[in-house]
């Protein structure tokens, strides 16, 4: 009778630690899935600062784009130098190019 009593003893014993155990794995999964939340939501937020100022920037060339035609279209020959700061533009072109390594 001793000796079932030390095996059911030991089978608690297993199964506490295999319960310990997967509540430990559990935590960790948990642990780094907020840590890849954390991380994402990090590259998003650097996204949309860099999409922020492609846009503003955009928004400039556009300007002086505008602001060439006008000059253009007037034909005003006073406007020469304006013209010479501006033209550039039109041959300006950005190229957005956003990474994700998490999020991928």
């Amino acid at each position: 009778m001793y000796a079932i009593g030390e095996i059911v003893l030991v089978i608690i014993g297993i199964l506490m630690e295999l319960q310990i155990n997967n509540w430990n794995s559990d935590r960790i999964v948990r642990n780094t899935v907020a840590n890849y939340y954390k991380r994402i939501h990090g590259e998003i937020q650097e996204g949309i600062k860099t999409i922020e100022s492609f846009i503003e920037d955009a928004k400039y060339i556009e300007s002086l784009n505008k602001r060439t035609l006008n000059i253009l279209a007037s034909k005003n020959y006073d406007s020469i130098p304006i013209l010479k700061e501006t033209l550039g533009a039109l041959g300006t072109a950005f190229v957005l190019d956003l990474n994700f390594p998490v999020t991928e």
